[in-house]
């Protein structure tokens, strides 16, 4: 199996972006949650429940 499944590009591109490196964390860390899904869950949008 290759080393670079995605190819050099991307492996550079991600590379350059620090995508894989250790993160940092402060002295009060905290978890950000984005619900995206809202559209599939209620019933005032068009997509969601009948």
């Amino acid at each position: 199996m290759s080393e670079a499944p995605y190819g050099l590009d991307t492996e550079r591109t991600y590379d350059r972006a620090g995508f894989g490196a250790p993160v940092r964390r402060g002295d009060r860390p905290a978890i950000v949650v984005v619900d995206l899904t809202r559209g599939f869950t209620e019933d005032r949008f068009p997509s969601g429940p009948i």
